[in-house]
Formats: structure tokens, C-alpha cells, sequence
């Protein structure tokens, strides 16, 4: 009966472990480069061959009116003895010339950096928290770099805004930056921050702060009147979408080590300071994913959402679209970048119209994890590489109306399959074992009941009565 028991503890070990390889599951682009059925993504050759360093979780933000994307920081990993390289220098990517502008600059310069956040408002560039290196070291969360616009010739200089932060240390979080205007002080910028780690990304912080930018006042908690607020996280993605005056978190993780990913999405309203979780409207939604990246649509019908880890082993390669309007997710059929090099985390992206008014989907760098590469203990593969996908709504059709209009997307029944595909095998074998299991260990327990427990009692009765009996 022993034997029943250990059947059953070694049913639920593999039961874990079956668990854990089916949450890696993630379904496959299309592998077709056939423009008529599916999006191609383009390899994007800078005209002057200069490129920034292979990186992943650098910081990135648009400005000139999305003319040009400047990227800062990042980490390379040498190999698993060297330890990691922490980048600190400032690039430009000018979509129109398609090149690549290593940027100079002085001042208070920021500390080089990886896992902070780049933000723009005003063509002022503003650089906050973060790490600089493996260990637990964080920038010092007390104050925020700011660069104004400027040139090569005229170089800019980083200075520094006091921003007193309780917590001193922060990564891993989301953050925006909006105009406010009042009577009293007229136009300020306030700061939002949610979520990120300020451990040793075991635990997330399900905060939001804010701050009011050029005061020296301290940060404070937004407090929600909701008794359901948004859970703590951090990994995750945000875009502001200005048409709402609303700020969209999507995914993240609560313990990356440990697979505990998310997928739901929140709106932050700033007028209300409050969270409401958005629920789809269909089952075809994206696995639960951490370091993914996002983008708003410039039609505005809707955010993007590209790869991601959905745990610490393998990384994905799936587009998705939150359409705003239908509050529906929908996936779109992708080719043309071979797998698996376009499968990322930790990476940047973001759109850019041209003068056509094409909307182009730019990715730049980021980290491939697999079974037996990951990312997270050094030994990953860092990319430098930049891709684009043609997303104008005259390509993929796509309306403010409905997701019914889309081209190039998975049906709800080909999505929900192709999610589920190749469990099937798994999750039989699943529920055989949870049954085997649980059936093992109820007759392992009955028959230890009977054997040592129930039996001795009834002997002692027997020996009682028999001894009364006799006086």
C-alpha cells in the first residue's frame, strides 16, 4: 500500500512538471510569406551600416512627431562567467532616412542603464529608475534625468529634476507622462508610475504613483476607490492613448522565476484616477506573457501586442490587436522572419506613418529564450536587428466598426484551436494522471487507515471488555 502512495506523490511530480511544459506552449506564426495571405515582416537595413550594440530591455521613445525613435541603455550579456554589459549610450533611428545616429551629450549624464524608462513630452526627453547591473543595484529613484531637444552640433545636457521616491529603487514598472493646466500654475506635467519590482524580481508592486514634474514635492499614492483594483505586476506594457485620455497596462508577471504570468488588460482613467479591468468579448485572447512589448495603432483602432516570454523558457512571436472599439482581441497571420530569431522579449517597438500614410510596426533587439537558452541567467541570444510590418488600415482592413473587418487574422475557432493545439496529447495525459493520482492515493490512505489505525483500536476494545468480564 506503501507503493500506492509513492505512485501517487510521483503522479503529482510529473503533473507539475507536465503543467510547466504546457504554459510554454505558444502557438506558431504562420509560416507562409505569401503577402496575400499573410503580413510579411521586412528586415529594415540602415543605409549607413551603423548600428547600436546587440541589446534587450533598453529604453525607447518617439519624438520630432514619430520621425525619429531614440533608444537608450539596454544590457548584453558577455557569456554565463563575464556577467552582463550595461549600455549607456543614447542612438537616434531616423525613420525617413532610414539610418541610425549615434548621439552625443553632456551634463548630469544618467548612469548606464537597463530596465528604466524613456518618456517624451514637449520634445523633452525624461529617464528614470531602472538597474545597472546583475546584482541587486538599482538607480537611485530620487531624481529624473531630463535631456531637451538639441543636435550633434549642438550637443544636448542631461540635468537632473529632484522626484523624492519612498521606495529609492524601482524597474521592471510602466510609466506616462500627461499635461495638465490649472489657474494656479497653468500647464505642468504630471507623472504616473505603476507596478515594477524594487526586489530581486521574485515580487511585483501593485502601486500606482504619481508626481507632479519640475516640483519638489514627494511622489504619492494614487489610491483606488475600488475594492477590486488592478493586482500587483511587473514585466508588463502600457501605451496612453490620447483620443480617451487613458492609460492601457496589459500582462506583465508577478514572479518570472516561477511562470507566474498575466494577460488581462486595465484602462486607467486620469480624470477619475481610477482601474477598470476590460473583459473580451470572445475566448481568442494572448497566452499570459511577461516582457512583450506594445504599441498604439496611429488609426487608433486599437494596441498592438508582440511577443514575449510566457516563462523563463521560451519566448514567442505572435501579433496581436486589442481592438478599442469591439473589445476584442484578435491575431494576425505573420511570415516572412524566420523562426526562431523572431521570437523576442525585453525588445522595443513602436509605429511610424510615412509620408504615404502607411503605418509601419517597427521592432528593434530584444532576447530570444528557449528550452535551453534563457535569457535571464545570461546565456540567451541579444539582438540589434530591426524589423517592420505594413499595418495601415488599408492593409489589414481593420475599422473603428468591427474586428469582422479584418484581414489576415485567425478565425475565433482557428484561434482558440491553434492555442489549445498540441496540449490536446498533454492535457489527456493530464487528467489521466490526475485521476490515477488522486485514485492512488485514496486506497493508499484507506488501507493505511485500516491497517494501523482502525484495527489496534478495535483489539484494545476486545482486551477491555474481556478483562471487565473476568471481574
Amino acid at each position: 500500500m506503501r507503493g500506492l502512495s509513492c505512485v501517487g506523490v510521483l503522479v503529482i511530480v510529473v503533473l507539475y512538471l507536465s503543467c510547466v511544459e504546457v504554459e510554454g506552449n505558444s502557438p506558431a506564426p504562420a509560416a507562409s510569406t505569401d503577402p496575400k495571405t499573410v503580413l510579411v515582416w521586412q528586415v529594415v537595413n540602415p543605409v549607413n551600416n551603423t548600428l547600436p550594440g546587440p541589446r534587450f530591455n533598453p529604453a525607447g521613445a518617439t519624438y520630432q512627431n514619430g520621425d525619429k525613435w531614440t533608444i537608450f541603455g539596454g544590457e548584453k550579456h558577455k557569456d554565463t562567467t563575464s556577467g552582463p554589459f550595461i549600455y549607456s549610450d543614447l542612438w537616434d533611428f531616423d525613420f525617413p532616412s532610414n539610418t541610425w545616429i549615434s548621439r552625443s551629450y553632456t551634463g548630469q549624464v544618467p548612469p548606464a542603464t537597463w530596465r528604466s524608462g524613456l518618456y517624451t513630452i514637449d520634445n523633452r526627453f525624461l529617464l528614470w529608475g531602472g538597474r545597472n547591473s546583475e546584482a541587486n543595484r538599482y538607480i537611485d529613484a530620487s531624481s529624473i534625468s531630463v535631456l531637451p531637444p538639441g543636435t550633434n552640433d549642438d550637443p544636448p545636457q542631461w540635468y537632473q529634476e529632484s522626484a523624492r521616491f519612498s521606495t529609492n529603487q524601482l524597474s521592471g514598472y510602466t510609466w506616462v507622462a500627461v499635461n495638465a493646466e490649472d489657474e494656479e500654475h497653468g500647464i505642468y506635467t504630471i507623472i504616473y508610475v505603476f507596478g515594477g519590482t524594487d526586489s530581486f524580481e521574485v515580487s511585483g508592486v501593485g502601486v500606482t504613483w504619481k508626481h507632479t514634474l519640475a516640483t519638489i514635492q514627494d511622489w504619492t499614492e494614487v489610491l483606488s476607490k475600488e475594492v477590486n483594483d488592478i493586482p500587483a505586476r511587473y514585466f508588463h506594457t502600457s501605451i496612453y492613448r490620447p483620443s480617451d485620455h487613458k492609460w492601457y497596462v496589459f500582462g506583465g508577471t508577478q514572479n518570472v522565476w516561477e511562470g507566474v504570468n498575466l494577460h488581462d488588460l486595465w484602462a486607467f482613467d486620469f480624470h477619475e484616477e481610477e482601474w477598470t479591468k476590460l473583459i473580451p468579448l470572445s475566448a481568442c485572447v494572448p497566452q499570459p506573457r511577461a516582457l512583450h512589448a506594445a504599441a498604439l495603432h496611429p488609426e487608433d483602432i486599437g494596441m498592438f501586442v508582440f511577443g514575449g516570454l510566457l516563462n523563463e523558457r521560451s519566448s514567442v512571436a505572435d501579433l496581436w490587436m486589442w481592438h478599442f472599439y469591439d473589445s476584442r482581441w484578435v491575431q494576425f497571420k505573420t511570415g516572412g522572419w524566420s523562426d526562431p530569431d523572431n521570437r523576442r522579449d525585453g525588445h522595443l517597438m513602436t509605429f511610424w506613418t510615412d509620408a504615404a500614410g502607411n503605418a509601419w510596426l517597427y521592432v528593434f533587439a530584444g532576447d530570444m529564450s528557449n528550452d535551453k537558452k534563457i535569457g535571464f541567467l545570461g546565456d540567451a541570444t541579444q539582438f540589434n536587428d530591426l524589423h517592420r510590418i505594413a499595418l495601415s488600415t488599408k492593409t489589414i482592413g481593420c475599422t473603428k466598426n468591427s474586428v469582422s473587418s479584418c484581414n489576415f487574422v485567425f478565425t475565433e475557432e482557428e484561434c482558440v484551436g491553434m492555442l489549445h493545439k498540441g496540449l490536446s496529447w498533454k492535457v489527456w495525459l493530464i487528467i489521466l494522471l490526475v485521476i490515477v493520482g488522486v485514485v492512488a492515493l485514496i486506497i493508499g490512505g484507506i488501507c493505511y487507515y485500516q491497517k494501523f489505525i482502525a484495527k489496534p483500536k478495535e483489539n484494545l476494545s476486545e482486551i477491555y471488555y474481556s478483562d471487565d468480564e473476568g471481574i
